[in-house]
């Protein structure tokens, strides 16, 4: 499961008495889910629940895989609002 974060939080400060009140809901996905593409419009950022994610470049090489309590995504708040990596479920 995962928690997408549907409004701009400082990802470095949420906790768990802010998630059901800021607009975060949770969503399941299967393994293999692309949860986004390099280069997408950004929407949303991610709070991993219980699976993992696979952090992925143009090429489709694994630069990390991240796991429970991790949040991804928000980077491309803070820059042009393009994705610069692709993430999958794993």
């Amino acid at each position: 499961d995962l928690r997408v974060l549907t409004q701009s939080l400082d990802p470095g400060h949420v906790a768990d008495d802010q998630i059901h009140h800021h607009g975060i809901r949770s969503e399941s996905f299967v393994a293999g889910h692309i949860l986004f593409k390099s280069g997408d419009a950004r929407d949303y950022a991610y709070l991993i629940d219980t699976c993992a994610v696979e952090i992925r470049n143009s090429s489709g090489e694994v630069l990390d895989t991240l796991g429970p309590g991790e949040i991804f995504g928000e980077m491309s708040r803070s820059d042009d609002g393009v994705r610069t990596a692709t993430a999958c479920t794993t």
